[in-house]
């Protein structure tokens, strides 16, 4: 049948011989009760919702993930997830089939689930043969515990001070986001370089020390949303907001940008640039010198506009590179090979370009800790020091460098030099969510949680729509102060918006373990298992960098308990 089942996520359905209960999270067939994540049991309900119609990645993005930074893979992961539940096969599926390069579509057809399901899942918590009597004071007892706990949860939250929510930054001086410039050219593949523009704009602008500049990712969390300066201001508590065009014909480059002070909702400057290819660095530097002009005229904003140094003056290269940042968002082999071949044609272009450098750095790190390279652990180590060493030599005015410098020595465990070089990142620019964030990483792997939570809280401020390694990190810190049940809370987030990555499986099993709750850390295991299949004890004892020993033995301690293999 192609109708979907009732919208209320409460309601039971049934697709083929399972029936699905999405307000306990489970599925049934004969006997066998499967439990699903939250969001695996969403996009299952989604899918049910529209049986029979193709479903884009990004409709389920927008609709399960909504407003949370989605880490590459999750969706199709979710969906591995799903059909390994319904034992589905993707080559000859029963249930949902992958439409090339379209989505997926739930094939099989969907019905509502017989009655007495229905009331066996509404009264999940009592047995049948209950009187009305029993159940009105099971009923009161249920109540009054969610009252207790959605206390506890409130008190929780405000002894968190959890800054997980955009809006409640606050600032004493003037701060800007700059939206993500729109692609107007004829080919949509030239997006890469609007994103470029605004990137650069942002680092340029947060070497100003008088001024707080919202980080990348919080910008492109506006991307393709359509809001108003107000809506901005209400929801980030920034004054001022930048955004643009670009259009790229042949060599032609036109850009439009223009200054808005967001409480007020007026325009503040405005202008249209005509330019080309070897002249795009220049009109960039001139839209951030008119910009902190137009900011200093309204504000009296002190502080002189950063010197603007670029790595390349070679647009070939510069474009070369923005691919690179491109393809490096595809977490995987085919992704680490095409963001190293970029990274490499803009060196080739342009043997002096610093940023380069230090991307091919980092990119050669990640290859061999996701062991997407061919490289051995040593070889590929000590080429990614080669690269981020050379990127210090040609530039060391750009705080990308030094995070890529103390990324390599971080993995490369040369701690003191790592923290060195992170430290000088946020001190070129004070804006710098994600240095404060490698920070972070940094002192925790140190065995300073304290000083950990303090980093990451300053990038989550800067970067109020973080991506899932923030609370990724604070969770981790909160695991290693004891402090578990907050821990589970943050992981938990960072889970949500990320369900393919590692790390926080790894520390929601060790949390729950350590709060006496086996059959979740065990469930966390399980998760593990299928995601990262192969993952062991000693396997994280190599790629998991800690200095102090001791935390490194708490850790491996409690997913032993939790069942992880040696």
């Amino acid at each position: 049948m192609n109708k979907g089942p009732n919208n209320e996520p409460s309601t039971p359905f049934r697709i083929g011989e399972w029936v699905v209960e999405p307000g306990s999270g489970r599925i049934c067939k004969n006997g066998v009760e499967v439990k699903l994540e939250p969001k695996v049991m969403e996009v299952l309900a989604y899918l049910a919702r529209h049986q029979g119609t193709v479903v884009s990645h990004e409709m389920l993005e927008a609709e399960i993930w909504t407003g949370t930074i989605v880490g590459y893979g999750s969706v199709p992961a979710t969906i591995i997830k799903l059909r390994k539940a319904l034992g589905d096969n993707s080559r000859k599926p029963r249930y949902i089939e992958t439409v090339s390069k379209r989505g997926y579509r739930l094939i099989m057809p969907v019905s509502p689930a017989p009655e007495e399901t229905r009331a066996s899942d509404n009264n999940a918590a009592t047995d049948d043969a209950l009187s009305i009597s029993k159940r009105k004071t099971v009923r009161r007892a249920v109540t009054l515990a969610l009252l207790g706990l959605c206390i506890g949860l409130a008190v929780l939250v405000v002894e968190l001070d959890w800054p997980g929510q955009p809006g409640r930054t606050s600032s004493e001086i003037p701060s800007v986001v700059v939206l993500p410039f729109k692609n107007f050219s004829d080919d949509p593949r030239e997006a890469h370089l609007s994103d470029g523009i605004t990137d650069d704009l942002i680092t340029d602008l947060s070497r100003i020390k008088s001024v707080r500049v919202l980080a990348r990712q919080t910008s492109y969390y506006y991307k393709n949303r359509k809001v108003t300066p107000e809506d901005v201001f209400r929801q980030l508590n920034v004054l001022y907001i930048i955004e643009g065009s670009v259009r790229k014909s042949g060599k032609h480059i036109r850009v439009n940008v223009q200054l808005s002070n967001a409480k007020q909702g007026e325009n503040i400057w405005a202008e249209r640039i005509d330019t080309d290819t070897e002249n795009i660095f220049s009109t960039q530097d001139k839209i951030v010198k008119d910009v902190v002009q137009a900011m200093y005229v309204t504000l009296s904003t002190k502080g002189a506009t950063p010197p603007v140094l670029r790595g390349t003056r070679s647009f070939d290269a510069y474009d070369a590179f923005l691919l690179g940042q491109k393809y490096s968002k595809n977490r995987s082999r085919q992704g680490y090979e095409q963001t190293i071949n970029a990274y490499k044609r803009a060196i080739e272009i342009d043997p002096g370009y610093a940023r380069a450098y230090g991307a091919l750095a980092v990119t050669l790190t990640r290859g061999y800790r996701y062991l997407w390279s061919d490289l051995s652990m040593v070889e590929a180590r000590e080429r990614a020091m080669m690269f981020a060493r050379k990127a210090i030599v040609l530039d060391t005015s750009t705080p990308q460098i030094y995070w890529s410098l103390g990324y390599v020595h971080l993995h490369r465990r040369e701690y003191d030099e790592a923290e060195e070089a992170a430290r000088k990142s946020v001190s070129l620019s004070p804006s710098y969510a994600d240095g404060y964030a490698l920070l972070a990483n940094i002192v925790n792997w140190r065995g300073k949680p304290v000083d950990a939570e303090k980093y990451v809280k300053k990038a989550i401020e800067l970067n109020p729509y973080y991506s899932f390694q923030y609370p990724s990190t604070l969770g981790t810190a909160y695991y290693h102060q004891g402090r578990y049940q907050e821990a589970v809370t943050v992981l938990k987030t960072a889970q949500n918006q990320n369900e393919m990555a590692l790390n926080p499986h790894i520390y929601l099993a060790a949390a729950y373990t350590e709060l006496g709750r086996g059959e979740e850390a065990a469930w966390e295991i399980t998760q593990i298992d299928i995601n990262h299949p192969g993952t062991r004890l000693s396997e994280l004892r190599t790629i998991l960098p800690y200095e102090k020993k001791s935390y490194m033995e708490t850790l491996v301690s409690d997913l032993r308990k939790a069942g992880m293999s040696e």
